[in-house]
C-alpha cells in the first residue's frame, strides 16, 4: 500500500505538471558557455557529469540545451555533442511560453529532457521537469485507526518536509460535510428543499455575498443535491442558520484540533487543517460515528495508529495497540451513516464522479481552495479512508486545471484501484437507528414506483421521519422499505 500510494503521487504530480504547462528553462547560457557545453560530456539534471560522450541511459533525466529553434514544432537540442529533436508537443509547450517579464524561450536555454525512441528508431528528446507542484497522501482504516500509507511529498530527496502530517492548508469545500452534519443533527433532512439563490451578508469588512464556483444559480435543491454539487450559497445559508459554534463542535468531536475561526466564512472551507486530522475525522463518517483517537490519547499527540507493536530483542512485549479500536462516539451512527449517504451522491452524480471507476460502494467530497491554491479529495469506502492534498509550498496558484476532482482525486483513484484491501465489495452497514423511506432525491417527494429513474432509499433517524412520510403511505408493501 505504501508503494502504491508512492507511485500515485509520483505520476499523479507529473501528468498534473504536464497540464500546468512549461516551467521554463533551467538556466539560459552566454555564447561562450553554449560553445563549452557542446564540447562536454552529458551532465545529468541531478548533477552527474558523465566520463565521455556515449549512449545516453533511458529514464535518466539530462541537461540540454536548445541549439534551433526552426518553427513552432521543431526544435533542436544537444547533449554535450549529440543533437536530438525536440518531441513536438513539448517543442509547441517551449515556444508558448511566457516568463514573468514577458520573455520567450532562446538558444542557449537549459531543459531538462529524457532520451526515448519515437517508434521508428529515431532518438527524440521529451522534456522531463521535475513537479514544482507538490503532494500528501494518507490512508488510514477507519475501524483500528490504524494508518496504511502515508506520503509527504513527491520526493523525500528533494525535502523532508511532510505535508500529511506538518502542512496546514486551507480545505476547501471539502470541510462542508461537517456543515451539513450539523444541518441533519439540528434536525434536517437529506432531501429538505434548501436555495441556492443570491444571498448578503453583512460583515465586519462589508457586505459579503459568496458564489457558486461555476457562477450560477439552481433555485430550490435537495440537501442531497447541494452537497453533490457542493452548492456555496447553501453552505452559507446552513451556518448562518444554526450557527458557527454548532458546525465547530460537530468538528471538534470528530478529532479536528486546528484552530476554526468564529467567521461565516468557514462554509466555504476557510479553515487550515493538516491531511493527517482531516482523515482521522472523516473516519468518523466511515465508521459509525467514533473518532479516531491516538494511541495514548494525548490531545498534543497526533491522531490514529501508527504503531502496532512495540517489543525488546527477546520478543517481550512492552506494547501492544492492535486490538485498539475508537472508543469515543463523536457523533450519532444515524448521522454518520446519513452524511455517508450524502457524499455518497458526490461520487454517483457530483464532483466526483470519476470514483465509480474503483467499482465499490465510497462515499467523498472535493475541495479547492481560493484561487486554485489547494486541492483536496477525502473519499471512502466501509474498509477505508485516503485523503488527497496538492498545492505548491509557497501557496502560489496552481492554475484552473488544479481543482480537488482534477488534481487530487486522480492520485486518489490511482491509489485506490491498486492499493484497495481485497475485501468483499459491500455498502456501508445501515445502523439500527436509521429508517428507509424511498423518495425522489432530487424533491423529497414520496415515491411508490420503483422504476421512476430519480428516486432511492433515503435514511432517517428513528422518530425523525417527517410526518408527511407516515401519512396515507403504502411503505409495508415494499420489501426494501421498513416499515415505521
Amino acid at each position: 500500500m505504501q508503494k502504491e500510494a508512492e507511485l500515485a503521487i509520483k505520476n499523479g504530480l507529473e501528468s498534473l505538471d504536464k497540464k500546468l504547462g512549461f516551467q521554463g528553462p533551467l538556466a539560459s547560457l552566454s555564447e561562450e558557455e553554449l560553445q563549452r557545453f557542446k564540447k562536454s560530456p552529458p551532465k545529468t539534471v541531478n548533477g552527474y557529469q558523465g566520463l565521455g560522450d556515449a549512449s545516453l541511459v533511458s529514464n535518466v533525466s539530462y541537461v540540454a540545451v536548445v541549439t534551433q529553434l526552426k518553427n513552432r514544432f521543431r526544435t533542436v537540442v544537444s547533449i554535450g555533442q549529440q543533437q536530438f529533436p525536440l518531441f513536438q508537443e513539448d517543442s509547441l509547450k517551449i515556444r508558448m511560453w511566457r516568463g514573468e517579464k514577458k520573455e520567450r524561450i532562446r538558444l542557449g536555454d537549459t531543459l531538462p529532457v529524457q532520451i526515448e525512441d519515437d517508434g521508428s528508431g529515431l532518438k527524440i528528446a521529451k522534456l522531463a521537469q521535475s513537479p514544482k507542484v507538490e503532494a500528501a497522501l494518507l490512508s488510514m482504516d477507519p475501524l483500528q485507526g490504524t494508518i496504511k500509507a502515508m506520503v509527504g511529498g513527491y520526493s523525500f530527496r528533494r525535502s523532508m518536509y511532510n505535508r500529511a502530517t506538518q502542512a496546514k492548508r486551507q480545505i476547501g469545500s471539502a470541510f462542508k460535510p461537517f456543515i451539513y452534519a450539523t444541518a441533519m443533527q439540528k434536525g434536517m433532512s437529506p432531501v429538505e428543499i434548501v436555495s441556492d439563490s443570491p444571498i448578503h451578508i453583512k460583515t465586519s469588512g462589508g457586505v459579503w455575498s459568496p458564489r457558486n464556483y461555476d457562477g450560477s444559480f439552481r433555485g430550490n435543491v435537495s440537501l442531497r443535491t447541494a452537497l453533490a454539487k457542493s452548492i456555496n450559497t447553501v453552505s452559507v445559508r446552513l451556518v448562518q442558520k444554526y450557527g458557527v459554534d454548532a458546525v465547530i463542535r460537530v468538528a471538534r468531536a470528530l478529532g479536528i484540533r486546528s484552530k476554526i475561526p468564529r467567521h461565516i466564512s468557514i462554509a466555504l472551507g476557510t479553515p487550515d487543517m493538516t491531511l493527517l486530522e482531516v482523515v482521522s475525522a472523516y473516519c468518523g463518517f466511515a465508521n459509525g460515528g467514533k473518532e479516531v483517537e491516538n494511541q495514548d490519547l494525548d490531545p498534543k499527540r497526533l491522531p490514529g495508529r501508527f504503531v502496532d507493536l512495540v517489543t525488546e530483542e527477546d520478543g517481550t512485549i512492552l506494547a501492544d495497540y492492535r486490538k485498539q479500536i475508537p472508543k469515543n462516539q463523536a457523533i450519532s451512527p444515524a448521522l454518520s451513516y446519513m452524511v455517508a449517504d450524502l457524499m455518497k451522491a458526490v461520487v454517483e452524480r457530483g464532483t466526483a464522479k470519476n470514483v465509480l471507476a474503483l467499482q465499490r460502494p465510497a462515499a467523498g467530497k472535493t475541495g479547492t481552495s481560493t484561487n486554485w491554491r489547494d486541492a483536496w479529495f477525502l473519499g471512502y469506502t466501509a474498509d477505508l479512508v485516503t485523503g488527497v492534498w496538492v498545492g505548491r509550498d509557497d501557496f502560489r496558484q496552481m492554475g484552473e486545471a488544479a481543482t480537488g476532482g482534477g488534481a487530487a482525486l486522480p492520485i486518489w483513484l490511482q491509489y485506490n484501484l491498486n492499493a484497495h484491501p481485497d475485501t468483499p465489495v459491500r455498502d456501508f452497514p445501515i445502523p439500527d437507528d436509521v429508517v428507509l423511506v424511498r423518495a425522489n432525491e432530487m424533491n423529497g417527494k414520496q415515491v411508490f414506483r420503483l422504476d421512476d429513474g430519480v428516486s432511492r432509499l433515503i435514511p432517517f433517524q428513528r422518530g425523525m421521519v417527517p410526518n408527511r412520510y407516515a401519512k396515507g403511505t403504502r411503505l409495508n408493501k415494499f420489501r426494501d422499505v421498513e416499515d415505521f
